[in-house]
């Protein structure tokens, strides 16, 4: 698990946690948070992701890659950037033996940006979105 909510600026490079496997859940409370390419891809226990960002929110290409556990993402902040195939091959679908579901959930206060095929071939089940500017490429 990672918590982290007393900084204020969090960079996080790429492929930093690649393959992390037994990571489980992400929570993030900050001021700005950058996420490098790949940095959490391929984490197989990864559930659940939360990002709340008085500023802004930038996810970077593949960031979340191949995560085929993951259940719940919730991104809020003023301004959010996703990258091409941030969510490319994620979302559980079938675990355990059962069926079960799966969401995101997008804020922005105001402008929110999406590179192309930022939830390609991924099993998503719902997304909500929210912002006052919303750019799909």
């Amino acid at each position: 698990m990672i918590n982290k909510t007393d900084a204020q600026v969090i960079n996080i490079g790429n492929y930093i946690l690649n393959g992390a496997n037994n990571l489980q859940s992400i929570k993030f409370d900050v001021e700005k948070i950058n996420i490098g390419d790949c940095s959490f891809s391929s984490a197989n226990k990864l559930q659940t992701i939360e990002i709340n960002s008085k500023s802004s929110i930038k996810i970077e290409k593949e960031s979340f890659s191949n995560n085929n556990n993951l259940q719940t993402v919730s991104l809020i902040g003023n301004t959010i950037h996703l990258g091409n195939k941030c969510f490319y091959k994620s979302f559980y679908i079938y675990l355990n033996g059962r069926y079960g579901s799966n969401w995101v959930t997008i804020k922005s206060e105001s402008k929110l940006e999406f590179d192309s095929n930022c939830f390609n071939e991924s099993n998503l089940q719902t997304i909500n979105i929210y912002g006052e500017e919303i750019i799909v490429k």
